[in-house]
């Protein structure tokens, strides 16, 4: 089983910013006010348990050098600066409106904005291959506990959603419509038991990509490379 896609480093097609220095520099978290923009605070386990999350909070920014950075790096799409792997659910979350936060990296693509190519990058970083990438390239800083600075991410090489078919991109965004609400376990919970979500999800982007997938033959490799990854992930966090 072979499927061929474009790949390119995320530097390349997308800008990343901020990090939480420049976040809390320029801005200070507030209740619902006049001139308050929306963000996602926080890293709580909730927070990174499904593949779409709602904005949880509102900064305002400290001066206007703060509010055009809001308007040039907010994004649907968010990348975490750091991974606790026995508890993150998913590895990048998409929100329902353009966002900052505190401890996510916001994603914008450098051509025109396309939610649909969001929504498709979202849902292959969250696959299994989107995984296993993040995680070759990760900064181990205690045991499952990785960071991911922004040159780590700007060099990550990601599927190019901006050289995919037309079909593929509308594909990969119903897919991420149709788990975008999935209660995924925690990640070594979703290889080692082999959970049905995770499955079904891994299947539903290679039928994206490939539509003449072989559904049988698909199912049992990709049920062995979880088991592979299951024993892999036990050596590495116990």
């Amino acid at each position: 089983m072979r499927i061929s896609v474009p790949i390119k480093r995320l530097g390349e097609i997308a800008t990343i910013g901020i990090d939480a220095h420049q976040f809390h520099n320029s801005f200070q978290k507030v209740g619902k006010a006049p001139g308050a923009l929306p963000c996602l605070y926080g890293g709580e386990e909730e927070v990174r348990s499904k593949l779409q999350a709602e904005p949880n909070a509102y900064i305002l920014p400290k001066n206007d050098k703060a509010r055009k950075m809001f308007k040039k790096f907010a994004s649907e799409l968010l990348i975490p600066d750091r991974i606790w792997f026995e508890t993150a659910h998913v590895t990048s979350v998409y929100v329902s409106r353009p966002v900052l936060s505190n401890i996510f990296y916001a994603v914008k693509l450098k051509e025109a904005s396309d939610i649909r190519k969001l929504k498709a990058l979202c849902v292959w970083l969250n696959s299994t291959w989107g995984i296993m990438t993040i995680l070759a390239c990760r900064q181990e800083t205690r045991g499952a506990w990785i960071r991911l600075k922004m040159s780590h991410w700007r060099l990550l090489p990601i599927i190019d959603v901006t050289a995919l078919p037309n079909e593929s991109i509308e594909a990969l965004s119903r897919v991420f419509d149709n788990f975008k609400q999935a209660e995924l376990k925690r990640l070594p919970d979703q290889y080692s038991l082999c959970q049905e979500e995770r499955l079904n999800l891994d299947i539903e982007v290679l039928k994206a990509l490939e539509p003449s997938l072989n559904e049988k033959e698909a199912r049992d490799k990709i049920t062995e490379l979880y088991l592979d990854l299951s024993e892999a992930f036990k050596e590495w966090i116990g």
